[in-house]
């Protein structure tokens, strides 16, 4: 799915890696660059690199709109500062061209509305709730791939369970695949564990 060769990191890190789409449990120690890769691979980092491919075609060869709306960055914390309302939040993105034609699961709606989460105020959120609204929208953007940083960390264990069970879903039927960084030993056994030292250049 995903072909890179001497990706030059910001802090100066190099990074190879042959990646089949199999769902991955990134780790790592702390500055080693996890977040910086997922960065690099959703461009928002300019990096050099010798060799980028996705699905074969090279990165340059893609329009910047299809290859983000094809591979999806979720930061640790997003800012809700320009939304009132949860619903206004979650439905940002359908305002957006590359998006234009899109619509939403309804499953991933009906449950953040049985969570008591979509008609609240933003400020009312608590951090636990802007977590799954956040990780909810990006799986609601069904790109092929989601690159999730750090943002299961502080969900509570019956919701992040039914998140890993909806992601277990779309991995399954071949619609979506994920790379999450995290500290935790284990997420799933679905989710092949790499230690980004692995796919450093030595």
């Amino acid at each position: 799915m995903l072909l890179i060769k001497n990706l030059h990191l910001p802090n100066g890190i190099k990074i190879s890696w042959d990646w089949d789409g199999q769902p991955v449990h990134l780790t790592g120690k702390n500055g080693a660059g996890k977040s910086l890769l997922l960065k690099a691979i959703s461009s928002l980092y300019p990096c050099l690199y010798d060799e980028f491919k996705l699905n074969d075609i090279p990165r340059n060869n893609l329009n910047p709109s299809q290859y983000r709306s094809q591979i999806v960055y979720l930061a640790p914390q997003i800012s809700f500062l320009n939304y009132e309302r949860a619903s206004d939040f979650y439905k940002a993105p359908l305002q957006l061209q590359i998006y234009k034609n899109h619509s939403y699961p309804q499953e991933l709606e009906q449950k953040l509305k049985e969570w008591n989460i979509l008609d609240k105020k933003c400020q009312d959120l608590s951090s636990g709730e802007k977590q799954i609204l956040s990780l909810t929208r990006a799986l609601a953007l069904k790109a092929k791939a989601i690159l999730i940083d750090e943002a299961l960390t502080h969900l509570d264990s019956a919701r992040k369970d039914w998140i890993l069970s909806y992601m277990l879903k779309k991995i399954k039927s071949h619609e979506q695949t994920y790379i999450i960084v995290s500290h935790e030993d284990n997420i799933h056994p679905a989710f092949n564990k790499i230690d980004i030292s692995q796919i450093q250049n030595v």
